[in-house]
């Protein structure tokens, strides 16, 4: 009884989990024509910068 009352809320939980957006955000650095082990964060012109390479 407890095992399928586990099995129905599981079943629910997947069905109901909010699914992911991966829809592009303006503003954001990315970093393409490098590869990027760490990039560093440098606070410059009062704000922070990412920096790669």
């Amino acid at each position: 009884m407890k095992i399928r009352l586990l099995a129905v809320l599981s079943a629910v939980f997947i069905a109901l989990a909010p699914t992911a957006d991966a829809s592009p955000v303006e503003g954001l650095t990315v970093a393409t024509d490098t590869h990027v082990d760490s990039p560093k964060v440098y606070w410059q012109d009062n704000n922070f910068t990412l920096k790669a390479g």
